[in-house]
């Protein structure tokens, strides 16, 4: 890890303290948090700035890595350490129960480390950013955004004031999106009201993500324009979706369930073919499926053709099944045309 250094650092952190603060909060934590956590815990960073390489939001400026367990000037009360400050933002539903915030910046917003997928996201904390008209669960969606694709990533690049090195990588994704049309999808089938929606989901027995349902408005699956997508953990490359599957309706087989994506979703769940918890939406070309997480919203690669005797069906389930983007209207955002992939 490249040498970053914090003053005013808490008491050190053993094992015991690790699984102590894991088993209070009912989580697993990161490996690579875990081992920065072990050299400094919590305290004033020399590198406090960090530039999203993606321009979703702007520069983010460290205020102070938060403290485990111990906090001298107040003499280790809960309310300001990581796990006591965390636990009561999950119990009045402020913060996501699958974020962990490790940081604030300046303005008291969140940088926090996602337990479902070892990302790392900004999250806002100001009432000004709640919606009263949004469910919970849509207010917490809108207001993470990922900005890292894990901890260790996110330590490295972390810049002094001034310095701007990722300004380079900023102007040149700015520069190629300019240059690449709207995403538009063709031969999508019948669009879908609020009574289809709470159709699929009654007959799923699921709750379909917002930002996913709102894509869905506008287009019932279809051929895309742009295709190709760089998997946000870098894990698999080459990825290309052929076509993204309908719901309900399918004009070409008079509307066969079999055909859609509720009805694919139901008979690979009930084949035991495919996670429940995993909902597939598109194909590639080798019938492998791209999948939104039921339960976090995380967009996953499941690979179909590959399958080992040697192991269980729950083994091969997990092992066939790869994380590629955060959430699924990064992994809408980041297709792009195959000739812009890097």
């Amino acid at each position: 890890m490249k040498k970053l250094s914090l003053s005013n650092s808490e008491k050190t952190l053993q094992d015991n303290d690790f699984n102590k603060i894991a088993q209070d909060l009912g989580v697993k934590l990161p490996s690579d948090f875990v081992e920065f956590y072990a050299l400094y815990n919590g305290g004033d960073p020399d590198r406090n700035v960090f530039e999203n390489a993606h321009g979703t939001i702007g520069d983010i400026e460290i205020s102070e890595f938060i403290p485990m367990l111990y906090c001298r000037e107040f003499k280790n009360d809960p309310d300001f350490t990581l796990d006591g400050r965390v636990k009561q933002e999950w119990a009045k539903n402020e913060v996501p129960r699958s974020l962990l915030p490790f940081a604030m910046d300046w303005g008291g917003n969140y940088i926090c480390i996602g337990l479902n997928d070892g990302a790392v996201y900004f999250y806002i904390r100001s009432s000004d950013q709640w919606n009263d008209d949004l469910s919970m669960e849509q207010n917490f969606s809108l207001n993470a955004t990922p900005i890292a694709p894990s901890f260790h990533y996110f330590i490295e690049n972390l810049i002094h004031p001034g310095e701007g090195h990722i300004q380079i990588i900023k102007e040149q994704i700015t520069e190629s999106s300019k240059e690449e049309p709207p995403l538009a999808l063709s031969d999508s089938e019948r669009p879908l009201n609020d009574k289809d929606f709470k159709r699929v989901e009654q007959d799923l027995g699921a709750k379909l993500p917002y930002d996913f349902v709102e894509f869905y408005k506008l287009h019932n699956g279809g051929t895309p324009n742009q295709t190709a997508y760089e998997d946000f953990y870098g894990k698999i490359c080459d990825i290309e979706v052929n076509e993204f599957l309908p719901m309900l309706y399918r004009q070409e087989f008079e509307d066969n369930q079999d055909y859609t994506l509720n009805g694919m979703a139901k008979n690979q769940w009930t084949a035991n073919k495919l996670p429940r918890n995993l909902l597939p939406f598109a194909r590639d070309w080798g019938d492998n499926y791209f999948c939104i997480g039921i339960d976090d919203g995380i967009v996953y690669y499941f690979v179909r053709d590959v399958w080992s005797d040697n192991l269980t069906a729950e083994e091969n389930l997990s092992v066939n099944t790869t994380p590629i983007a955060p959430s699924f209207k990064y992994f809408i955002d980041n297709l792009m045309c195959v000739d812009e992939q890097a």
